[in-house]
């Protein structure tokens, strides 16, 4: 196969490769994955360029989002770690990797777009890129590292749906994460469950929320902003959705600068008040908790939440392969991927159902909107104001 020069990667599509679930998420281990990718790439002689999303752009996608969350509250399950997509970007950046954020425009329509423009490939497992009316580009569903060089895995377009879309023009994009884009477009902070633990001890996000009033107010944000995210009723037995108003207040300003104290501070207590449950489950409790500290920090210091979670000693401390309760799994033998969707932090993901081939005037939508539409039948069913 003749490699194309500029290869084009569908980040959070491929990122089973880098977080398979046996590793426990282990962020050192995941990051040696991606420098092997990185080399391979360049082996071979392709320019990888990675494209992830900012926000979810449907009303469907925005419904699925909401149901896939409740159903982790319930089951107890979180798949990745939180933060996936900024951890994601940060690991490729960190390597001098070119990393693009979507704001606008759905990631598969800014992505298409750009290998068209752009004479590119793409990697990624989403079939949707056969369905493109008059593209050129090739779509690549995987990849094998064999003897140090990166051989990228041809899709055929099976499972691909019949409507087809048209090309857009390139959409803009970012080159940084846009930190807390949602907030600060819609008022909205909207989030899931940072834990597996969210029926035994509650959401994370509500025992943070004097670090994120800071972040807040330091962002210079003037008015309340509406807090979304889900919790386990136990008398009911049934997931229910905050939908409070939470003001900006700097009393808890300095903390923006060191997690340590801030974790310290709101949860001195995170180790010892897990439950006896599974080890992973366990770990996965405590690196939510620790995440989201550093994503609210990180934000105010617009530096890297990768680098912030590696470096964190408490966290490195009680991971379950530091504590002889287990070890990270090995690597997928000669590195062979096919890319799945992650779908599972703030928003992320793709979604097979979106509306896409919309032309920029039709196909942005009021953010704000968007979410509400997706809430309010929560909302009504609990009994909630919205």
């Amino acid at each position: 196969m003749a490699a194309p020069w500029l290869l084009y990667v569908d980040g959070l599509n491929i990122s089973r490769y880098f977080f398979p679930q046996k590793d426990l998420w282990d962020l050192t281990r995941a990051f040696r994955k991606v420098e092997k990718f990185v080399a391979a790439a360049k082996v071979a002689g392709f320019e990888v360029s990675v494209f992830l999303d900012a926000s979810i752009q449907s009303d469907e996608c925005m419904r699925k989002w909401f149901k896939r969350r409740e159903d982790e509250v319930k089951k107890m399950n979180r798949g990745v770690p939180q933060g996936i997509q900024t951890i994601v970007g940060d690991m490729f950046s960190e390597l001098g990797i070119k990393v693009y954020f979507s704001l606008e425009t759905d990631l598969d329509d800014a992505l298409a777009a750009f290998a068209e423009a752009d004479g590119a490939a793409i990697l990624s497992g989403d079939s949707d890129f056969f369905r493109y009316e008059g593209a050129t580009y090739q779509v690549y569903e995987g990849f094998e590292i064999v003897r140090s060089c990166l051989e990228l895995i041809p899709a055929d377009g099976t499972g691909a749906r019949a409507r087809k879309l048209a090309i857009i023009p390139k959409p803009q994009m970012v080159e940084k994460t846009p930190s807390f884009i949602d907030v600060q477009r819609t008022g909205i902070y909207t989030r899931g469950a940072c834990s597996p633990l969210v029926r035994l001890v509650g959401n994370p996000h509500a025992w943070l929320r004097p670090l994120r009033q800071a972040l807040y107010a330091r962002m210079g944000l003037r008015g309340p902003v509406r807090e979304v995210f889900p919790s386990w009723d136990a008398s009911a037995r049934k997931v229910v959705w905050s939908d409070d108003e939470v003001f900006p207040d700097r009393a808890m300003d300095q903390f923006l600068e060191d997690p340590t104290r801030a974790l310290q501070s709101l949860v001195p207590d995170l180790v010892d008040q897990v439950p006896e449950v599974d080890t992973v489950q366990r770990w996965r409790h405590i690196f939510g908790v620790h995440a989201v500290v550093h994503e609210l920090c990180c934000a105010a210091n617009d530096s890297s939440l990768f680098r912030a979670l590696v470096e964190d000693d408490v966290l490195a401390a009680s991971a379950p392969w530091r504590r002889g309760k287990g070890k990270p799994g090995k690597g997928q033998g000669k590195g062979k991927a096919k890319g799945k969707d992650l779908g599972n932090d703030r928003k992320e993901g793709q979604c097979k159902g979106q509306s896409k081939g919309q032309s920029k005037g039709q196909g942005k939508k009021n953010g704000q909107d968007l979410i509400q539409r997706a809430l309010q039948p929560v909302l009504d069913s609990q009994s909630l104001p919205a």
